[in-house]
């Protein structure tokens, strides 16, 4: 008797053991195929014109990727399924985020990829719809407690400083250094939004003795150009792997007579020269787009050798550049090159 309850002490504690190694954190991040949004649709969270522009009958699609953020633990029956599913993957952590990021540290780090692929995908599209782009000098960050707070914005364009044109970031610390001391005004010309004005400012010492003057912002470098395509969705729920479609979505609304032929998803990481580079989770873009039923679908050409499948009624079409796609978009009756 003894023994047989020594057996079933025993037995207990393996299966107790086997749950707490099934149930248990594993080192893994998840992704699956996410919703497709038609970017020209005229209840788009994603784009509107600031000229009013509507494109009847066009359709272009940004899919999207369900991945497990930084913070959430992933378990073992979660994982294996995943594996068995097709369109889904299973990653070990470190190979997505950094070993030692926190989540807002990687919330953080995500919401400045989005911002600026976002703005490399609009400039991309402006500029191949023939839009002048404009690189000019933008205010990035603002001292809550500096002499410039709540008269400079945070992408304010700073187009003069006492009438000496500014034509790169660094040319504000340089102009006010050389020509200026603390409590010395200055005049700033700004651009915000569309209209053009003149600020002053009196400068104030940055340095630990307070001899070396400042306007108190940070700038870097930023686009204009108008007409325009701005992204109403948050950061937090965006994706670079969006810019291929934001960008196209761009050239289609301000290209006069521009359209797709049938509804068109596209996938790719795009500069503001118009290049086009590889995503991560390629298989499960492609199934977003199969599932919002896109009869072509425009990839990075690095991606097609990620394909572990076909899509049955829809196009896989592989682009190096916004111009290529574009040129997708005019091609009717000849066969598209594809995966």
């Amino acid at each position: 008797m003894k023994r047989a309850w020594t057996a079933i002490g025993a037995g207990a504690v393996v299966v107790a053991m086997a749950l707490v190694v099934w149930l248990a954190p594993t080192g893994y991040v998840l992704r699956a195929p996410g919703p497709a949004v038609d970017l020209l649709a005229g209840t788009s969270p994603l784009l509107v014109s600031s000229a009013g522009t509507t494109v009847p009958g066009a359709d272009v699609l940004a899919t999207s990727m369900d991945q497990t953020g930084q913070a959430e633990r992933v378990s073992l029956p979660r994982v294996i399924d995943a594996y068995l599913q097709p369109n889904h993957d299973a990653l070990p952590r470190d190979a997505v985020y950094p070993p030692g990021q926190d989540a807002a540290g990687a919330a953080a780090a995500h919401e400045q990829v989005v911002a600026t692929s976002r703005e490399a995908a609009l400039v991309a599209g402006a500029r191949l719809a023939g839009i002048t782009v404009l690189e000019r000098v933008r205010v990035a960050g603002v001292w809550q407690k500096g002499p410039a707070y709540q008269v400079l914005y945070v992408g304010d364009y700073i187009l003069q400083i006492d009438e000496t044109p500014m034509q790169a970031a660094a040319d504000v610390p340089a102009y006010i250094q050389s020509s200026h001391k603390p409590g010395d005004q200055v005049v700033v010309t700004v651009l915000r939004g569309d209209l053009s004005q003149k600020v002053t400012i009196k400068l104030v010492g940055s340095s630990a003795d307070g001899t070396v003057p400042t306007l108190g912002v940070t700038c870097d470098m930023g686009y204009w150009y108008t007409p325009r395509v701005d992204v109403m969705m948050s950061v937090d729920r965006g994706d670079p792997a969006q810019g291929l479609a934001l960008a196209l979505a761009t050239y289609v609304l301000l290209y006069p007579g521009a359209t797709t032929p049938g509804v068109v998803a596209a996938v790719g990481v795009v500069a503001p020269d118009g290049t086009v580079s590889d995503v991560a989770g390629i298989t499960e873009h492609a199934a977003s787009a199969w599932a919002a039923h896109a009869t072509t679908l425009l990839i990075p050409a690095g991606n097609c050798a990620g394909l572990a499948r076909t899509y049955p009624g829809m196009t896989i079409v592989p682009v190096h550049s916004v111009s290529e796609a574009v040129n997708v978009l005019s091609v009717t009756g000849a066969p598209l090159p594809h995966c």
